[in-house]
């Protein structure tokens, strides 16, 4: 179930999402369910970040609090992404 790279792809990013709201309602603690999805606990706490910066980003912007700044940022963060990995 691993993977190890995050990729800036949409379906990526909801197979993370997935995988986070599973261990969270399997009320699990992070580092058994990553032993028991064979996934390393520092993957786990990258990917929940970058999702969770991309949400409230997404948030921020979507509600007009964000600015013009925020975005041009955000379109960069993703093309870095897109290139780099």
């Amino acid at each position: 179930m691993g993977g190890f790279i995050l990729r800036s792809t949409a379906k990526d990013q909801l197979l993370w999402e997935q995988r986070i709201n599973e261990r969270t309602k399997s009320g699990m603690s992070v580092s058994k369910w990553c032993k028991d999805n064979e996934i390393s606990k520092g993957k786990y706490h990258y990917c929940n970040h970058k999702i969770s910066e991309k949400q409230n980003l997404n948030k921020e912007i979507s509600s007009g609090r964000g600015g013009l700044w925020q975005y041009v940022m955000y379109i960069q963060q993703s093309i870095i992404e897109k290139t780099v990995l």
